[in-house]
């Protein structure tokens, strides 16, 4: 009896994992198809980064998260302390912000984005 509850649990799991997946294909599929990218980060730095952001910011997904600096660098110097400013202040007032700015690959393309994000709190506050 117990191998066969063994066995249930098993199939439902793979069945639940292979769910898991094409969701995901399809998140990463409809990102490509939007040119949208989900970067997630907490006060010490990032935690995730989804390959259409690596794509978009001329990162290779293979080097890791990349820090700070990477990204600040990434941003056109005349936009990168607004952008800075905006993002810090919306996240330690807990809110939502909306920044249009440039960013510049390194040889040498612009490319005009637009980042939309809000702070989420975690069971730690």
């Amino acid at each position: 009896m117990c191998g066969v509850s063994l066995a249930r649990d098993i199939t439902e799991r793979n069945r639940t994992d292979e769910a898991l997946r094409r969701s995901e294909s399809y998140l990463a599929e409809a990102q490509r198809l939007s040119h949208t990218g989900t970067i997630v980060f907490t006060a010490t730095g990032p935690v995730y980064w989804s390959e259409e952001s690596y794509r978009l910011w001329g990162l290779d997904p293979l080097q890791g998260l990349p820090d700070l600096d990477t990204v600040l660098q990434r941003i056109h110097p005349d936009d990168r302390d607004r952008v800075r400013k905006q993002v810090f202040e919306a996240l330690h007032q807990r809110g939502k912000y909306e920044i249009e700015f440039r960013m510049v690959l390194p040889e040498g393309t612009v490319k005009h984005l637009e980042s939309v994000g809000h702070s989420l709190l975690s069971s730690a506050g």
